[in-house]
């Protein structure tokens, strides 16, 4: 459970609500696109259909947890 509290650009704590959420974000370092984070995660051994319908959602929480500009 450890996993899902980081810190954020405000210095607070923050849970992130699943571990996709958690795997999206050790992804985004600027080199990867939609695309190409659902081949990394697939290849991380998510399901793939799966990973694609919860991306943008997923993006979108990262976001308002301010984890993400």
């Amino acid at each position: 459970e450890g996993w899902r509290r980081i810190t954020n650009q405000r210095h607070r704590t923050v849970e992130i609500g699943d571990e996709i959420g958690f795997r999206v974000l050790s992804l985004l370092d600027g080199s990867r696109d939609r695309e190409r984070l659902v081949d990394d995660l697939a290849a991380m051994g998510l399901d793939r259909d799966s990973v694609y319908r919860k991306l943008e959602t997923g993006l979108l929480s990262l976001h308002h947890l301010c984890l993400l500009t």
